[in-house]
């Protein structure tokens, strides 16, 4: 790994700053650059991982298909970020149970399996930096998995366009993704949005014109 490498890495990460010499000296030397190109697939399902990878540029979205044939989005990662798919499987000796895309070109630093096992055992930061992110991403999951059982579509639809209203720059089929439902679904959905005044659709945009009252939808579903 370059000194430019090492660098950029220390400030994304800084629990990787004040590394021991030890293991300053071995992820200089073990850690290995990569790019990948977008829409390659990073990682699958059943693949047991080598590496921890550490990215300095681009992000992987992390997907997991369920029974009906749709992808439901787990989470993105991207610099600074740590994949915990990866990371628990790498650690834990195990197969990925999820799938990791790159959605532009990436940039990361691959982490031997050895290493990432010693600086969890030697270097309290770097322990406690990669267990807050599985903390985190565990009580978002945890979150996703109740809005999925327990909240109507519409209202799902509803307030990731307040999210990130008022101009949506996607594709009907890109929200039928994130919502892990069929597109069809999204375009009535969408279209009954519009018919009450909520929003206006265009070619590749959706513009939320009453963000209160499609606020309303995402609390109450009416």
């Amino acid at each position: 790994m370059t000194t430019s490498d090492l660098d950029v890495l220390s400030s994304l990460y800084p629990a990787l700053a004040d590394l021991p010499p030890d293991l300053h000296r071995e992820l200089r030397l073990t850690g290995q650059e990569t790019q990948v190109a977008g829409g390659r697939v990073l990682f699958d399902v059943g693949h047991r991982p080598a590496h921890l990878p550490l990215f300095l540029s681009g992000s992987v979205r992390v997907v997991r298909r369920v029974a009906t044939g749709r992808d439901v989005l787990l989470y993105r990662a991207g610099p600074g970020d740590f994949c915990v798919m990866t990371a628990a499987a790498l650690l834990g000796d195990a197969p990925h149970e999820a799938t990791g895309t790159a959605e532009s070109a990436l940039a990361a630093i691959l982490l031997p399996r050895a290493f990432v096992e010693r600086l969890v055992e030697q270097h309290a930061r770097f322990r406690r930096a990669l267990f807050s992110t599985v903390a985190s991403r565990l009580s978002r999951l945890m979150m996703l998995v109740e809005a999925v059982a327990a909240t109507r579509l519409d209202q799902r639809l509803a307030a990731l366009l307040v999210h990130h209203g008022p101009t949506v720059r996607t594709t009907h089929q890109h929200l039928a993704d994130e919502l892990a439902t069929a597109r069809e679904v999204v375009s009535r959905i969408l279209e009954s949005f519009e018919t009450a005044g909520l929003v206006r659709l265009r070619r590749g945009q959706v513009d939320v014109v009453d963000p209160h009252g499609l606020g309303s939808v995402a609390r109450s579903g009416g």
